[in-house]
């Protein structure tokens, strides 16, 4: 089965860059129907690995984490992306920062409790 090449260009979302990916020509729906290249996302396979390449491409090309994306952004992946990873993602982010916060309040203080914490799971 040949496969075809896709541009997606999200620029007005906040993406600098266009991704490129190959998709395969044709492929099964979730309705059983047979669907081309233009219908693509054409099943959940197909959604999934579409949201694995939004993620990777906004990594990549921002270098910023889920929550620091900017919300057109999110807003057009959370429609790809299952809600329970979005929950995830942010609340990862939320304790990131608030992490972030801490060493920024007490630099010494932080690392100290760290390396505690390291030195104590490693018995």
């Amino acid at each position: 089965m040949s496969t075809v090449r896709k541009t997606l260009d999200l620029s007005k979302y906040g993406l600098p860059e266009p991704i490129v990916f190959d998709v395969p020509e044709q492929a099964m729906g979730n309705d059983g129907q047979m669907y081309g290249s233009e219908y693509y996302p054409r099943n959940k396979n197909e959604v999934q690995q579409y949201s694995r390449f939004l993620m990777e491409a906004a990594n990549t090309q921002l270098g910023t984490d889920y929550g620091d994306m900017p919300p057109a952004l999110i807003n057009y992946m959370i429609q790809f992306t299952p809600t329970e990873a979005v929950l995830a993602a942010k609340k990862i982010t939320k304790k990131q920062k608030a992490l972030a916060k801490q060493r920024q309040a007490d630099p010494i203080g932080f690392d100290s409790a760290v390396g505690a914490y390291k030195a104590k799971k490693g018995d």
